[in-house]
C-alpha cells in the first residue's frame, strides 16, 4: 500500500511539474498581436494608390509608405488617413531615379536611398526636400542603412571592385555628410551579386535564391545585431562599433528540395540564358532570413512557409526567449505597435505575381506598463 501510494506521489508531482514547465513555456514570450489597422493600395476614390516596397513610422504615429513604382512617398495620419505624397520620378531637388530603402530618425527627418544617383534624400516630416547626402564609393553596391540615435548614418554596402574578387562586405558608421567615421563589420565571400566575363560579354546580375547574406538590425539605444546567415550566429555591437558577444544556436540548416533546386534553376535561367554555369546555387538555405526589433526583443526569421512566420525570439541581451510563429513578419515597431507589409498574389506566392499590397499595423498586448 505505501509502495502504491509512494507511485502516485510520484506521478502527481511529475504531472504538475510538466504542467509547470508548460505554462512557463507558453508565457516565456508574453506579446500577442492584434491587427488594428489596414491601408490598402487602392483607394475606392482613387485619392491614391501605390506599391508598397518600404514602411516607416515617425513619433506622431504618421505612415509614410514607399512606393518603389511612382517613385514617391505616401504619408497617412495614425488613423491611416490619406495626408500627402511627395517625392517622384526625376533628377531633381527631391526627386528619385531609384527607391530601395527608407529610414527617420529622431527629429523625424526622412531619408530615402536612391541607389542609381548613390545618395540619400532628406526630407523634413511634411515632405519638403531638405538635402541630398552622398558619399564616395558607398552606395556602389548597397544593400541597407539605418540612421542611429545620434544622427550617425548606419550602412552595409559592398565596393563595386569587390565583386567577383573577394566579394567584400562592410557595415560602417558615417556621419551627416557620409564622412566614413568607423568600421562595425567585415565580412569577405558575400555574393550579392555576381559579375562574370564570358566570350559574349560581361554580365552582372543578382545572386539567386537561398545564396547567403548579410542580416542585421538596430534597436532604439544602437545595439545592432548582425549575422551572416550561412550559420545560426547572431553577433551583437555597440553603436561605436564594440563587439559585446555572439548568439549561437545548435540548428542544422534545412536542405534545398531537388524540386526547389529545379525551379530555381529554371526561373533564372529564364531571367540570364547560358549563365547558370557561371553562378553556385546552395543546397541549403539560410538559418536566419530577417531581423528586427519589437519592443525589447530581437526577432529571429528563420523560415517562412505561406503566411506562416517562424520566428526565435531573443532580449536584447541575446539571452533565447522562445519560438513563435506570426501569420506576419513585424517590419517596424513604434510606440506600442508594429508594422508590415501585406501582399496579395495572383497564383502561387513563390511565383511573384503580386497584385496588390497592403499596410496592416498591429497593436502589442501584454506590454508592461
Amino acid at each position: 500500500m505505501k509502495q502504491r501510494l509512494h507511485v502516485i506521489l510520484i506521478f502527481v508531482l511529475f504531472a504538475f511539474c510538466a504542467s509547470l514547465f508548460s505554462q512557463q513555456k507558453a508565457d516565456r514570450f508574453p506579446l500577442k498581436f492584434e491587427e488594428d489597422l489596414i491601408i490598402k493600395s487602392s483607394d475606392p476614390n482613387n485619392i491614391y494608390s501605390f506599391f508598397a516596397s518600404g514602411l516607416e513610422v515617425d513619433s506622431k504615429g504618421n505612415i509614410y509608405v514607399l512606393d518603389s513604382y511612382d517613385k514617391k512617398i505616401l504619408k497617412f495620419n495614425k488613423s491611416g488617413k490619406y495626408l500627402k505624397a511627395f517625392g517622384g520620378e526625376g533628377q531633381g531637388p527631391g526627386e528619385f531615379e531609384s527607391v530601395t530603402n527608407i529610414e527617420i530618425d529622431k527629429q523625424d527627418n526622412i531619408y530615402v536611398q536612391d541607389i542609381v544617383r548613390m545618395a540619400l534624400v532628406v526630407f523634413d516630416s511634411n515632405g519638403v526636400f531638405r538635402k541630398n547626402i552622398r558619399g564616395t564609393g558607398i552606395f556602389y553596391f548597397s544593400s541597407d542603412f539605418m540612421v542611429g540615435p545620434s544622427g550617425h548614418i548606419y550602412c552595409g554596402y559592398q565596393p563595386l571592385q569587390s565583386i567577383g574578387t573577394k566579394n567584400i562586405y562592410y557595415i560602417s558608421m558615417f556621419d551627416q555628410d557620409m564622412n566614413y567615421l568607423l568600421n562595425i563589420y567585415k565580412k569577405e565571400g558575400v555574393i550579392l551579386q555576381y559579375s562574370v566575363k564570358t566570350s559574349s560579354g560581361s554580365y552582372s546580375f543578382l545572386s539567386p535564391r537561398y545564396t547567403p547574406n548579410v542580416v542585421w538590425t538596430m534597436n532604439p539605444e544602437g545595439r545592432i545585431f548582425i549575422s551572416y546567415n550561412d550559420s545560426y550566429k547572431i553577433s551583437i555591437f555597440s553603436r561605436e562599433g564594440d563587439f559585446i558577444k555572439t548568439i549561437s544556436r545548435d540548428i542544422s540548416p534545412e536542405k534545398v528540395t531537388v524540386e526547389e533546386k529545379s525551379q530555381i534553376r529554371q526561373e533564372f535561367e529564364k531571367r540570364h540564358p547560358g549563365l547558370s554555369k557561371y553562378v553556385k546555387f546552395y543546397n541549403t538555405k539560410p538559418h536566419i532570413l530577417r531581423l528586427t526589433i519589437v519592443d525589447n526583443y530581437l526577432f529571429a526569421l528563420k523560415k517562412r512557409e505561406d503566411y506562416d512566420y517562424y520566428c526565435d525570439v531573443f532580449d536584447v541581451e541575446g539571452n533565447f526567449i522562445d519560438e513563435v510563429v506570426l501569420k506576419f513578419y513585424p517590419m517596424i515597431s513604434k510606440k506600442g505597435y508594429v508594422y508590415t507589409i501585406r501582399f496579395e498574389y495572383d497564383g502561387p506566392r513563390d511565383a511573384g505575381n503580386i497584385i496588390d499590397s497592403y499596410i496592416v499595423r498591429y497593436k502589442i498586448i501584454g506590454l508592461k506598463k
